[in-house]
């Protein structure tokens, strides 16, 4: 399907909205000047997308915002959960390790740093996707909102911003009430557990008007339901081996110094283990695995912040200091892939011992093979910030500030094997004197075949400004800039049998980003908002390994060396939209439509041999799309929520390597769905004189390609293809004064669909599947401490 030209897409936006809103706003004004009654308008959210308080519908950028009286409504527990109704929002689950990587707009990352900002309040969470470990994602608990900011934000929220950023917000405390809230549920899951989960939160004034807290705690033991089997005789080892624990906390003080002055420290908790990977074989039959052992998870993380503000009355400040502290650690099953490889390698390095090749299943049987993952971060960094305050007799308003983030990370990995008597029997030699290098295995006491440690520093020092001038009460328009200087260094050491012994590598890597943003808005009346926009984002570069030193890498090296350093990639994203509230309030109706530029794409090359993998800038790509909010308030009781996403992104040139393979083709996809929606209805009145409440929501993604067509570097036909995801899910409770009691069900329809496919390793038969959790019906109670 060819590229839809940017002059179409935005057409196609602009005519979806006014031809939308016409018909919708006669119809509601003729209905309500029958009832002759007068109507309530949809909630509205106050979001600090722009680093201001604003509300949703006056932010001149595309953006996505649930309160958290919606996410609770909704069963919208988690990230994953939430992109299944946010367009323009997914999550990459192709099941490989190192966990889900995430997109917006299509801009989705293969290899080097995030394309997605994550936020916690004022915090950056984001990391490098070379760090093999899942996103820092926080539990959907005792949160004000999530906002979902479409299009690059490098101007106010640095590198990393590139399709967009994601922000959850914590409730903050209050100083004048108190408040607390306690929720307890219980799920059982088809052909799983039952999960149990329990919150309590709230807070109150320590000193009325000058000092207050606010804290929480949250407790979820989420149950599993795929079963692992022994594969020589099918029996059972272990049932729903895919069960995850998550306690999280937090606590927050607010100190109103003066009327001024106020210092609000904070700082958040979480731990996950999950006992196993939510993945499955496929030959095994659905929700079942043949791994010779478990595969654990753990993931530990403490958000520190300290942000203080003062009001000058022309102008405030605010500076903002945090502090991230990680520990992430994942065991793998690797015996297939060393059962495999092990036994060819070794022929080839005694081949006077072997008259015949051997097969890959030769050490199988009685072998187990490991590798252990684990990653420690430490992230620092500070926000000084000055903005102008609203004074009503200004057409100027402005905010500038100064940036500095450094981000150490520490990846280990080590790979080892249960070497038994029956294996070095058949082999006919001792394989410790071979693949377990003695130094490595004395020290970590283990049977070590490969070792290898990274160490990584991210820095970024940045100045940023953005002023919006107001040429008339409905016109105006605003330009800003940021200029970053980013520098990254890495050094990695690697040894044992699988390099060839002792290898290590040093590189530095920096640049000077900038990133300009320019926007015009114009509105005709308060309830109508028309905007255009255009933002460059960028993402920063790194280095890589030399792999021309490590004998059994440098044959894939024609040209004798790779790449030691990529640079950054950027984008230009081109925008415009509309806002509207309609009907008096009842409707609500939001209009984007895109296209972007993105240049020198960081992607990942895998080296056919010694299979390591390396990074490298490799084309362009070009994105075109929409999106679409609609919200209507049908009566009093009935609300419905329509929404739509649209992005086509493709490579827009062929890049060859240096020995002829084709990495990236013209016209091969960038490997999210081009499409994805939802639809809501809820209901909120009374029944027999009870309060009641509830939701039925359908949310759908649509199919697209993996991996890239025939020819390309990577491409495979057996998991190419995406299925489409449509889920179903719902609610429905009561009120009863402080208490609520509601019924939930998630995956209503008990869709299974292959939302991720991949290989155990490159070459495999073996394939591994990802799939939507079964579905899941439980009972929730809430009760209010107001």
């Amino acid at each position: 399907m060819p590229v839809i030209s940017q002059r179409k897409t935005i057409t196609l936006a602009l005519l979806m909205g006014s031809c939308m809103s016409a018909p919708i706003t006669a119809a509601y004004a003729q209905q309500d000047t029958a009832a002759g009654r007068t109507t309530r308008g949809l909630d509205e959210i106050v979001v600090t997308a722009q680093k201001r308080s604003e509300s949703a519908l006056d932010v001149p950028i595309s953006i996505a915002a649930y309160s958290g009286e919606t996410l609770e409504e909704r069963t919208l527990r988690n990230l994953e959960d939430i992109s299944l109704v946010t367009p323009g929002l997914t999550l990459d689950q192709s099941g490989g390790f190192g966990g889900q990587t995430v997109s917006i707009r299509g801009i989705a990352p293969t290899a080097g740093a995030a394309t997605t900002g994550f936020y916690l309040d004022e915090t950056p969470l984001q990391q490098p996707t070379t760090i093999f470990s899942p996103a820092v994602v926080p539990v959907v608990f005792d949160l004000d909102r999530v906002e979902i900011l479409r299009g690059p934000q490098g101007t106010l929220y640095g590198a990393g911003s590139m399709g967009g950023t994601v922000r959850f917000i914590q409730t903050q405390p209050d100083l004048t009430e108190a408040s607390a809230t306690l929720n307890a549920e219980v799920a059982k899951t088809d052909d799983g557990g039952v999960t149990p989960q329990f919150s309590i939160y709230g807070g109150a004034p320590l000193v009325n008007d000058r000092v207050a807290f606010r804290a929480g705690f949250y407790y979820r033991d989420e149950a599993g339901w795929i079963d692992r089997h022994d594969r020589d005789t099918g029996a059972v080892v272990e049932d729903d081996v895919n069960d995850t624990q998550t306690i999280a906390a937090r606590l927050a003080l607010l100190f109103q110094v003066s009327d001024e002055f106020s210092i609000s420290p904070s700082v958040f908790y979480q731990k996950t283990e999950a006992d196993d990977m939510d993945l499955y074989w496929a030959d095994a039959g659905l929700n079942n695995t043949f791994t010779d052992r478990a595969q654990p998870e753990d993931d530990e993380y403490l958000v520190a912040n300290l942000t203080a503000d003062y009001d000058f009355g022309a102008f405030s400040v605010k500076s903002v200091s945090s502090f991230i502290n990680r520990d992430f650690s994942q065991i793998n099953d690797w015996t297939d892939s060393d059962g495999a490889s092990l036994p060819f390698i070794l022929g080839g390095i005694r081949s006077e011992v072997f008259m015949v090749p051997f097969e890959p299943a030769v050490l199988t049987d009685d072998f187990v093979g490991h590798m252990y993952w684990s990653t420690d971060q430490k992230a620092y960094s500070q926000e000084i910030r000055f903005f102008s305050n609203d004074t009503g007799d200004s057409k100027l308003s402005w905010i500038a500030g100064f940036y500095y983030q450094r981000s150490e990370y520490e990846r280990i990995r080590h790979e080892y094997q249960d070497i038994n008597a029956e294996s070095i029997n058949t082999l006919g030699f001792p394989i410790d004197d071979i693949v377990f290098q003695g130094p490595l295995s004395d020290e970590l006491g283990l049977p070590v075949s490969y070792f290898d440690t990274v160490d990584n520093v991210e820095s970024e020092v940045a100045g940023f400004a953005n002023l919006t001038y107001n040429f008339t009460e409905q016109l105006s328009a605003s330009a800003g800039v940021r200029i970053s200087r980013t520098k990254f260094q890495a050094s990695q050491v690697q040894n044992g049998f699988w390099v060839g012994g002792e290898t290590s590598a040093i590189g530095t890597q920096s640049e000077t980003p900038i990133s300009p943003k320019f926007n015009i808005n114009y509105e005709p009346s308060e309830n109508h908002t028309l905007y255009a926009s255009a933002a460059k984002g960028f993402r920063i570069g790194g280095t890589n390994p030399d792999y021309s030193v490590s004998t059994t890498c440098a044959p894939d090296l024609p040209g004798g060396s790779n790449p030691t350093e990529f640079n950054s990639d950027q984008l230009w994203s081109y925008e415009v939209g509309s806002k509207n509230r309609l009907a008096e309030g009842r409707v609500n109706l939001n209009v984007s439509g895109f296209h972007i530029d993105w240049k020198d794409i960081q992607g990942a090359i895998t080296l056919p041999t010694c299979l390591n993998v390396y990074t490298d800038n490799l084309g362009d790509a070009k994105v075109d799309g929409f999106d679409v909010e609609l919200g209507v308030q049908l009566t009093d009781s009935f609300t419905a929520s329509i929404t739509a996403g649209y992005a086509d992104g493709r490579y827009s040139e062929t890049v060859m390597d240096d020995y002829g393979q084709t990495l990236v083709q013209k016209d091969q996809e960038l490997g999210v769905p081009k499409l994805n929606g939802s639809a809501t209805l809820f209901y909120d009145g009374q029944i027999a004189g009870v309060d009641t409440f509830g939701n039925i929501s359908v949310s759908h993604a649509g199919k697209y390609e993996r991996t890239g067509p025939d020819g390309v570097v990577g491409a495979d036909a057996e998991i190419r293809d995406a299925e489409a995801v449509t889920q179903l899910s719902g609610r429905l409770g009561v009120r009863l004064g402080a208490v609520s009691l509601s019924l939930f069900a998630e995956n209503l329809t008990n869709e299974t669909p292959e939302l991720g496919k991949t290989r155990v390793f490159g070459g495999s038969p073996i394939l591994l599947i990802r799939t939507l959790r079964p579905r899941t019906i439980g009972a929730a109670l809430k009760y209010d401490f107001n």
